[in-house]
């Protein structure tokens, strides 16, 4: 059965412009089919509270637990009114800290009413899985009426958004009410799907599955909402084990912003609640998830410490309908298995053209979409679960990014925006390392020359490009451009293009050791470039240590020359890289050793590469002579014995004799005994 598509109507009207207020578009959906004087009503009482006096009934022992039936099906009178203001000034620093009548406030004022039609179609157990946890829950609002305006006087109906918000969606939803993942027609953009999705994320309610007989008085959950993330505490009223009190106590993450179009470069947004008082009804018995639902709420973003740029007041209130259902709509007439309509459908973030049809090689919990993968596993690092768990997670993640690789292009849009955590974008790169593909080596490339990115983000991304197994040239020029690109002297830029130069090292050193010459011998001469074109002594340093990672013989030509560096820090640089390049193979003329000049001149060293790197270690050796610094000479004999020329065993020997520092002695020795 095909679905019902419903196709917006354009309309030029002004009205339209209220929906890019601020920049903030996301809307906050409901519905009303009750009485409007009910709900006058409701809107009109003060605000409740968690600390309202309790009669003294004897507490209750309760069980309560959120019911899922396949099958089971539900209608609510939903209602959502909000009022949104935008004070531009906050963005030049003008303080506005209450919420009084501005007169540069832009103002939006929305209600949206109806019914909403849920179904729950199956379990993952009904889908061929052994994850039997997730519930599909069909969500589509009919009828349904949309008023926008300046103010209350003037709202009128938007035809345009009445229809969108007639479309049925999915919703897979945790046993405790969390919703998980959501599919939706894939003729809408994102911006519709993420209006849909506050439906759900609005009356969301979690309820902690007990594994014993009684439910805790309190608990507490973190949400994700159109905003951002919310810690969230639930009280059970003592006397009662149906109702819920429901307090968002702390915006955890704000998500991101248009900076560039806000010209907000700077601004650090915060998300402060400002009040929040939710009551909720569950049933103890039966099939229903929610009898009913009220709430209230302010969530004011401020761009300063006394600057509020956006405030939004929202009141809920949603109630059980016991009218009959409209047969003619999709949620109730269609017989489709789920599974068919997760293939059709697309997720809240997913590209129309990346949609794989079919997905055969998933099991259900593999079919969940890729933003919700990633929040999920923020959701077990933030929770400090088992690290067994975690890594089954990283393996999913994995599994699913192998056999999709065109879902990994939404990687860098979906850890930036979706507020994903340091910790938890370091696991998701690392995936993206151990994959290693033309779109994940993109993907690292583009979250690294991305300045929107966290700093420790881009780092991050940065030193997991060094750990590819086979790098293409296309990521090892986008290093050469992060460095290239790093204009500015900030101790956080200097840090990005530090770890740029020692990854083009290691990625040279994993060309070298796959014999692939040509490109090694390219970009070692890049990175050699890269040195002689620096001045300053901290990327001088961090190209001799890249270089010695690279392991190619011929650095030693550009290394010896720094043994007489007047920095300590060059010296002891050059003398550890030194002993990190493999020997040169040597011809027979060569292995009889050559003698140590003592006089020997930088320009002639810089000349003759040939005499320069014929043995390095005797070349270490000619310097330990002349170096007065204790812990270089002590650098040095450990170079000479990690590279195990034995042609430099009989001077050596003769310096054990003339060495007067006992440690050194000791090392000298050890190494002797050890190759005799």
């Amino acid at each position: 059965m095909k679905l019902k598509t419903y196709q917006p109507k354009k309309q030029k009207r002004k009205r339209k412009s209220v929906f890019i207020i601020g920049i903030i578009v996301i809307v906050i959906i409901g519905f009303r089919n009750c009485q409007q004087e009910e709900n006058d009503k409701f809107f009109s009482h003060d605000s409740f509270t968690m600390e309202q006096e309790i009669s003294m009934i004897p507490e209750k022992n309760c069980n309560t637990q959120l019911n899922w039936h396949a099958g089971a099906r539900q209608m609510y009178q939903l209602t959502i009114v909000k009022t949104d203001k935008t004070y531009p000034g906050a963005l030049e620093g003008q303080a506005n800290d209450n919420d009084g009548d501005n007169p540069y406030a832009l103002k939006m004022n929305m209600e949206i009413s109806g019914i909403l039609n849920i179904r729950i179609f199956a379990q993952l157990n009904d889908l061929d899985s052994d994850d039997s946890e997730i519930i599909y829950m069909g969500c589509q609002m009919s009828p349904v009426k949309v008023t926008v305006g300046d103010d209350s006087e003037s709202m009128i109906r938007d035809a345009s958004l009445e229809v969108l918000f007639q479309n049925f969606f999915l919703v897979a939803m945790q046993p405790d009410g969390l919703p998980e993942s959501f599919y939706f027609p894939s003729y809408l953009d994102i911006q519709s799907r993420m209006s849909l999705s506050e439906i759900i994320f609005g009356i969301q309610t979690f309820v902690p599955l007990s594994d014993n007989h009684f439910q805790p008085k309190k608990w507490r959950s973190e949400e994700r909402h159109a905003f951002g993330m919310f810690k969230v505490e639930y009280m059970l009223e003592p006397h009662n084990c149906n109702s819920l009190i429901k307090q968002n106590v702390r915006c955890t993450a704000l998500k991101d912003l248009d900076r560039t179009m806000l010209k907000a470069d700077q601004v650090q947004f915060r998300g402060i609640l400002e009040l929040s008082n939710h009551h909720i009804t569950v049933s103890e018995k039966g099939a229903s998830w929610i009898e009913a639902y009220t709430g209230e709420e302010i969530l004011a973003i401020y761009a300063s410490q006394h600057a509020v740029w956006y405030r939004r007041h929202t009141k809920i209130i949603m109630n059980l309908d016991t009218r009959q259902p409209n047969g003619d709509l999709f949620i109730w007439k269609t017989n489709t298995p789920v599974s068919q309509l997760i293939d059709k459908f697309v997720s809240l973030n997913e590209s129309n053209q990346s949609k794989q049809k079919p997905m055969k090689k998933l099991t259900a919990s593999e079919r969940i979409p890729l933003a919700a993968q990633l929040e999920l596993l923020q959701k077990d690092i933030s929770s400090n679960v088992d690290q067994e768990i975690i890594s089954q997670r990283i393996q999913l993640l994995k599994k699913y990014l192998t056999q999709f690789p065109e879902e990994i292009s939404f990687i860098p849009h979906l850890i930036k925006n979706l507020n994903i955590q340091d910790s938890v974008a370091e696991q998701i790169i690392l995936t993206l390392e151990m994959i290693g593909n033309e779109e994940a080596q993109n993907a690292m490339s583009e979250i690294y020359l991305d300045y929107n990115q966290a700093p420790d983000i881009r780092q991050k991304a940065i030193i997991s490009a060094g750990g590819l197994s086979e790098p293409s040239m296309t990521t090892i020029d986008r290093l050469f451009q992060l460095i290239s690109q790093e204009q500015s002297k900030t101790d956080t830029d200097i840090n990005h293009s530090d770890a740029a130069i020692l990854s083009i090292g290691l990625l040279t050193q994993t060309l070298y050791l796959q014999k692939d010459n040509e490109s090694a011998k390219n970009v070692f001469k890049r990175l050699t470039s890269l040195l002689q074109a620096f001045s300053d002594e901290r990327h001088v340093i961090v190209c001799l240590k890249a270089i010695g990672n690279t392991k190619i013989p011929d650095g030693a030509s550009t290394l010896i020359p720094y043994l007489n560096s007047e920095s300590h820090l060059a010296r002891k640089t050059a003398v550890i890289a030194l002993g990190n390049l493999d020997v040169a193979a040597k011809n027979e003329d060569e292995t009889q050793g050559i003698e140590a000049d003592p006089e020997i001149n930088t320009e002639k060293e810089i000349s003759s590469s040939k005499s320069i790197t014929s043995n390095v270690s005797m070349r270490l050796i000619e310097h330990l002579n002349k170096e007065s610094q204790a812990d270089i000479r002590q650098d040095i004999i450990e170079a000479i014995i990690k590279r195990k020329e034995p042609e430099v065993m009989d001077t050596l020997d003769n310096i054990l004799h003339d060495e007067t520092d006992i440690h050194l002695q000791d090392m000298i020795r050890s190494y002797i005994e050890s190759n005799n």
